[in-house]
This record gives structure tokens, sequence and C-alpha cells, in this order.
């Protein structure tokens, strides 16, 4: 039985993930071809993240139109993951979605104010110039 599951988000922006994988404290490795999940079981991926006090590593895998990637996890507790990423992820989801917002709107030569509001939730002002 597998305990590998994916992600409902399509990783179009690799810096970005980076960065939010980042700002989750962990590291990004670039070209590492295998993750860990449970019982020391490793899965094939082209790119891992792994965070501090976790026994699991997230897997950046090929995306199913060959254009994106997809991320691959073993979301059971005692891998350390959900309590990083949260529960489905949503942590590393919102993060990673601010994150290419902001760059788009950075790009096109916008303002970007953002806000961490009590609830965890991104705020984010753009002021188109």
């Amino acid at each position: 039985m597998s305990h590998i599951s994916r992600i409902q988000l399509d990783v179009n922006n690799l810096n970005c993930l980076e960065k939010a994988v980042k700002k989750l404290g962990g590291t990004f490795h670039k070209n590492k071809t295998e993750f860990s999940y449970y019982a020391g079981r490793k899965g094939k991926c082209l790119h891992a993240a792994s965070f501090p006090n976790c026994s699991y590593d997230l897997g950046i895998v090929q995306g199913e139109n060959n254009k994106s990637f997809g991320l691959e996890w073993d979301s059971f507790s005692q891998g350390g993951l959900t309590k990083v990423l949260g529960t489905n992820a949503d942590k590393l989801k919102q993060l990673y979605t601010s994150f290419v917002v902001k760059d788009q709107a950075m790009k096109e030569g916008n303002t970007v104010v953002e806000k961490v509001l009590q609830d965890g939730t991104i705020k984010m002002v753009i002021s188109i110039n």
C-alpha cells in the first residue's frame, strides 16, 4: 500500500516554489532524483525539498502535461510534513501562490504590499502602475 499522494497544485514556477519552501524553513534540492517517505522508502522525482525535524521529503515530479510540475508527499503524521506544510499542504500552496502573484505583478511593473493576518491568511494589495 502506497502512502504517497499528489498535492493538488500545478507548479509552473520553480523559483516561486523554492521561495515558498525556504519561507517554511526547508531546503530545495535541485536535481535530487529521490525523496524519502514511510519506512525509509524512496520515490522518484526531478527535485526534492526537505524540512527540519521531518523524516519525509517533498518530491517535485513531472506534471501530467509535461509543462508543469507536480508535488508528491506522504502526509502520514509520523513523517512531520503535515505539521510544516499544513493539512493538504495548504500552507505551502498559499505561499507558492502568493509568490507567483507577487512575481507576476512586479514583472508587469506594479507595486505589491503583503501583510500576513493573525489567522495566517496572506493579504496582498497590488497597485497598478
